[in-house]
């Protein structure tokens, strides 16, 4: 849940925002692999290891018995040849890799390892693939997510002292960084008032708001706003800041 609400001492307003937005309610979670040493990331595997990867493989949106395929790039950064190994994941069959071979890298060469994830049930699953080198080995992590609403809100606007009866003008952005389309909607208190009020946003994008605060007297002003986000497809499933 997300809670923000707008404080304000003679024209001075903050509007201030606390988030704890991933709702997991709709499933469980499954995490396969045994207690995994922390792991290089990708800046110093790169040096230290001469390996160019990603830390992490995320499958977003997906559905039990499908198969999704992603390809792991590994770079050889050396100006040597290398061999490459990888060990398969915990949980063979939800992610599944070929036998594993070895693999030389010339330098500069890359190597696309092909993981394909075939979810059996509706819950969140996790999981890594090791890969071992002569210099030493890391891990990448595999997440699937179940689909999720998740936002973010600017944390804090200053309209600084406000000469009474006058407008003043500021913006705030909501930002959809989960995993699910949503519509939102914005309720504020006078003498604050919030326009486009309303919208639709996909994962990824962000849409901004005017704000607008006209003090009628010199006083102290605290009032809440409130955004609610729902998904259009599920009317149950939905957040509010």
């Amino acid at each position: 849940r997300h809670v923000t609400w707008i404080d304000a001492c003679h024209g001075l307003t903050r509007i201030m925002s606390k988030a704890d937005t991933r709702d997991r309610s709709q499933g469980a979670s499954v995490s396969f692999g045994r207690t995994q040493p922390k792991s290089p990331k990708r800046e110093e595997r790169n040096r230290r290891l001469g390996i160019d990867c990603a830390d992490k493989l995320v499958w977003k949106h997906w559905t039990p018995g499908g198969e999704y395929v992603k390809a792991l790039e590994i770079r050889n950064t050396l100006h040597q040849s290398q061999v490459i190994k990888y060990a398969l994941p915990e949980n063979k069959s939800t992610y599944f890799l070929e036998f594993p071979q070895p693999v030389t890298l010339a330098p500069g060469m890359c190597y696309p390892l092909e993981i394909k994830f075939r979810p059996s049930v509706s819950q969140d699953y996790t999981d890594r693939v090791e890969i071992f080198t002569k210099r030493g080995s890391f891990s990448v992590a595999l997440e699937s997510l179940l689909p999720y609403l998740d936002c973010r809100i600017d944390s804090a606007l200053d309209f600084g002292f406000c000469p009474v009866k006058e407008v003043a003008e500021r913006t705030i952005t909501v930002t959809n960084t989960g995993t699910k389309q949503f519509q939102f909607k914005w309720t504020s208190e006078v003498p604050f008032n919030i326009e486009p009020h309303v919208g639709k946003l996909e994962p990824g994008q962000s849409a901004t708001s005017k704000v607008t605060f006209e003090p009628r007297e010199a006083s102290f002003f605290v009032a809440t706003a409130i955004c609610q986000m729902r998904d259009p497809a599920a009317p149950n499933d939905c957040i509010s800041s």
